[in-house]
């Protein structure tokens, strides 16, 4: 009798064959697992921190789109100067004496809100009616000054400007409150009263 022909030998390559064919079943029902698994997890990562991505791609794009370069927020203080929300950290906008000093020839967006109250204890007379003003004046005190923008009102109220300007480096820029009707005065607060210049694109 051969090795092959013995019965021991037969059964032998028979559960060898059988252990081969179960290692392959569990080596193929394990992987398929895990990438079901990886599947599930990456689903359940995205549909989880799909808001708070999406609106951080959403709030850059926007950044992106206005080109905001540099910016400076200004204020009126007690002495009825204009003074820095914060510290002015700006590279480009330097506050000098309430004039805004330009240091980067580019495109600038300018908006300006100014509110006039009425005091109660005087009588405005109706048959004077006087203005109250904001100007907007490029290069205030020097040969070049020159007024860009008015704004005019006879009534307490919020006065705006909004204006797009090309600033050259070395411009100044300044913004002039003029009220000649002594029933009025400023309202002073942050809310009511204040000026931004922000930097859209340098040219």
């Amino acid at each position: 009798m051969t090795g092959q022909s013995n019965p021991r030998f037969r059964l032998l390559i028979g559960w060898c064959c059988l252990m081969s064919s179960a290692l392959l079943m569990m080596t193929v029902y394990l992987a398929t697992s895990s990438n079901k698994q990886s599947e599930t997890n990456t689903t359940t990562s995205e549909h989880h921190s799909s808001a708070g991505p999406q609106e951080k791609r959403v709030q850059f794009s926007e950044l992106q789109a206005l080109n905001v370069i540099d910016y400076i927020r200004l204020l009126k203080d007690k002495k009825k100067i204009w003074i820095c929300t914060q510290p002015c950290k700006s590279k480009r906008l330097k506050l000098n004496n309430s004039s805004v000093e330009i240091a980067s020839t580019g495109l600038y967006h300018i908006h300006a809100q100014v509110g006039f109250k009425r005091h109660e204890s005087t009588q405005e007379t109706k048959k004077t009616p006087q203005k109250n003003t904001i100007n907007l004046i490029k290069n205030k005190g020097l040969s070049a000054q020159k007024k860009l923008s008015e704004v005019i009102s006879f009534e307490p109220g919020t006065l705006r400007l909004i204006r797009l300007v090309k600033l050259k480096e070395g411009d100044s820029i300044s913004l002039d409150i003029n009220y000649q009707n002594q029933s009025m005065s400023l309202l002073e607060d942050e809310y009511h009263t204040y000026w931004e210049i922000i930097l859209l694109n340098e040219i």
